[in-house]
């Protein structure tokens, strides 16, 4: 298949909709096979049924809203939360800090503030979430029904202020930890003592069940991780793990492993155990040491596959079994005091000294392709992703529950399409060179349309939508009236007055535009055209050829008006500036060369703007209200710029080429990609990074921004990853 332009790759992924909805429907078999006859006789063809779903209306569109993963960053300000806990059903979110007890829906809004005139220091939900233990600045656990929330029993028996509490698996024991030093189990029912467990040396600061509830494992201030029969309380191994201080320890849900966390000058550091292998001189199977201070919380995914890290240095960490950092979020101003999955594992929750909470969406991954993703595309409404794929397929995805819609049964590989400009029309191009129009409210086809005899490689509505413009890649050029009649079409002529926007057809080897109001030859404009840009208000048409040079044609009246020299032999990326004064113009040659643009006429054609780099330049975007202009290099660094006096603003850092770089529309983010396989986003006021998500196990290529900046979609070779803010 031959290789498509940017322009292309966004028509292609626009198909999508047409054909993936075309496919969601219950065709009849022996209607399509009529509907496929009457297309090779020219006759219109119509479906009586509804491909699609009619228009949403607003309140549906809150509904469907409702269903994307809750939004990253999301904050609640409260006194500093000591610990947080999901209930077993996911509904509700257990909060402890001095004011006491609070009881949250999982989008943080508030159902029950119980005061206990107390620090809540922590608490955990029985297995069955009918009963929650909470621990107070004192030595007393207290259990409550988590209906009516009264106290049901009172645990005494610690001589010092208890640490930590957990409930063994079957919800019939309790096992705390305590500043005197001992373990303690007890009978969750009665409140009576079953064993107490004394081997450590100091305080003890944290216990966790094995999963089939046969032992516990405890950590303490003497720096040690112990291990005991939860049965009979012997001490099965005692692992030396820190110098200093172990302040928690959590045993992955699958029973695999047990994670402890330490603090101390050597001692910032989170360890994984082999629990197959419980010798006493047994190292651990992986020792991770990015956090820069104590590491305060440790909580597993449920399918024990990642762990996420707190720490006093602020940083919440998740990690991968070997160690990868597969997410990074920084964006809280002190320690870690507690951290939380979602019962979906697509949010993490985090509480901090900074006195919020945060939830950080996940992301989600969607898998559906079987070849590299080339390019992906919001819907208008932000509801639905599209994608195109070197599988040539097409997908359109639910992203809140990240279903796709396959093309079963379809009569043909539609590769391009194109919204009409009033937005009531969707035409789609296919390779075997049928046009199709379809109602863009019910998805109901129109139109079929046939002529070509090449694959569709470009398709342009004129403005009123009255007409439409196909090309295909024998270099056939066809006009279609659109309207209730039957559509006729003919090539179009040697002299053609079509008062239309330009056609754009790209192959391999070159680029014909055919443009409105004045008659010529398309040949004489038959030029090597790599890249092709409109200005925002549609007046030019700028081109990126393969020799470095970037044309200017003036749209109103069908001429050439500018060739300007690029940087370099090989153009990567071109943009406008968002009032159509500027053009950025980046390439191999290490400089973006930015030109002012005014009625067609190049203002500095002599001496344009440079902007020097040290690298090749891939990606160059302006912010909303073209004040700065944000750069990704081969260098392994993005850059913003200040386009007023073109100095340098901010160098975004990364590992590998940065491929993507893109504003968020409100301008307050700028998100960046690259061969590092790290999405980073950065605040675009300070350059200070929020937010690297590093799960992807190819470079991202793409990044796009849904409309109205709550979700970001990239691409990483067969992968979609759909982040949400």
């Amino acid at each position: 298949m031959q290789k498509l332009s940017k322009r292309s790759a966004l028509l292609i992924v626009v198909g999508m909709l047409l054909v993936l909805l075309l496919s969601a429907c219950e065709g009849d078999d022996g209607a399509e096979a009529e509907a496929d006859a009457e297309a090779e006789n020219g006759n219109e063809v119509t479906f009586g049924q509804e491909l699609g779903p009619p228009v949403l209306s607003t309140e549906q569109r809150a509904e469907q809203m409702a269903l994307l993963p809750h939004p990253q960053l999301l904050r609640l300000d409260i006194e500093t939360v000591r610990v947080l806990a999901f209930s077993p059903d996911g509904e509700r979110l257990a909060l402890g800090n001095e004011d006491g007890l609070w009881l949250y829906t999982p989008t943080l809004i508030q159902l029950r503030h119980i005061e206990l005139g107390e620090l809540v220091r922590a608490l955990a939900w029985s297995p069955d979430g009918a009963l929650l233990a909470t621990v107070g600045p004192d030595a007393i656990i207290r259990v409550w029904d988590t209906t009516t929330w009264e106290t049901v029993v009172e645990i005494e028996g610690h001589t010092s202020e208890v640490t930590d509490v957990a409930w063994s698996p079957d919800g019939s024991r309790v096992a705390t930890t305590s500043r005197d030093e001992t373990v303690r189990i007890w009978d969750a029912a009665t409140g009576g003592e079953l064993l107490r467990l004394d081997d450590h040396s100091d305080w003890t600061l944290g216990a966790t069940w094995s999963p089939d509830g046969s032992q516990l494992a405890s950590a303490s201030a003497d720096g040690t991780v112990r291990v005991w029969s939860a049965d009979g309380g012997d001490l099965l191994v005692t692992w030396r793990a820190y110098d200093s201080s172990a302040n928690v320890v959590t045993w992955s849900p699958d029973g695999a492993y047990l994670a402890s966390g330490g603090s101390g000058e050597d001692d910032n550091l989170v360890m994984l155990w082999d629990m197959t292998t419980l010798e006493s001189d047994a190292e651990p199977v992986l020792v991770f040491d990015d956090h820069k201070d104590g590491i305060t919380v440790l909580a597993w995914s449920a399918d024990s596959t990642l762990l996420a890290t707190g720490s006093w240095d602020s940083a919440v960490k998740i990690i991968s079994l070997e160690g990868d950092v597969r997410t990074s979020l920084s964006d809280h101003d002190g320690g870690i005091t507690a951290l939380a999955w979602s019962p979906d594992e697509t949010r993490l929750f985090s509480a901090s000294r900074d006195q919020s909470i945060r939830i950080w969406d996940l992301g989600t991954m969607l898998i559906g392709h079987t070849a590299p993703v080339s390019t992906v595309q919001w819907s208008p409404d932000g509801l639905r992703l599209l994608s195109a794929a070197a599988d040539n397929t097409l997908l359109m995805w639910t992203v809140g529950n990240a279903r796709s819609m396959p093309l079963p049964g379809q009569r043909t590989d539609y590769i391009v399409a194109e919204w009409s400009p009033d937005g009531l029309l969707i035409a789609g191009g296919s390779m075997e060179g049928q046009v199709a129009v379809w109602d863009a409210r019910t998805l109901q086809l129109l139109h079929l349309l046939t002529g070509h005899a090449a694959t569709i490689t470009t398709l342009a509505w004129s403005p009123d939508s009255s007409q439409l413009v196909s090309a295909d890649a024998d270099g056939q050029l066809y006009a279609w009236p659109i309207g209730d009649d039957l559509p006729q079409a003919a090539p179009l002529a040697t002299n053609l007055n079509y008062t239309g926007y330009a056609v754009r057809y790209f192959t391999a080897f070159r680029s014909v535009l055919v443009f409105p109001g004045s008659p010529f030859a398309p040949q004489d404009l038959t030029i090597s055209v790599e890249q092709v840009t409109w200005s925002p208000d549609g007046s030019l048409v700028a081109g990126a050829s393969p020799d470095g040079t970037v044309r200017l044609w003036d749209m109103s009246r069908g001429e050439m008006v500018a060739t300007l020299t690029g940087p370099g032999t090989t153009i990567n990326a071109l943009a406008w500036s968002p009032d159509g004064r500027q053009l950025a113009v980046g390439g191999d040659a290490n400089d973006v060369v930015v030109w002012s643009v005014a009625e067609g006429a190049v203002e500095n054609a002599a001496e344009p703007l440079i902007l020097s780099h040290r690298g090749a330049i891939m990606a160059v975007t302006w912010s909303a209200d073209g004040a700065q202009l944000a750069t990704g290099c081969a260098d392994n660094k993005a850059y913003t710029w200040d386009m007023a006096t073109g100095t340098a603003l901010f160098t975004l850092a990364h590992g590998g080429t940065v491929n993507a770089v893109n504003w968020s529309p409100d301008g307050s983010r700028i998100a960046s990609a690259g061969d590092d396989n790290v999405l980073k986003l950065w605040d675009a006021a300070t350059g200070e990074p929020i937010a690297d998500f590093t799960g992807y196990p190819q470079s991202v290529n793409t990044l796009v921004w849904s409309p109205d900046g709550t979700h970001l979609a990239t691409t990483s070779d067969l992968d979609i990853w759909v982040w949400g803010w």
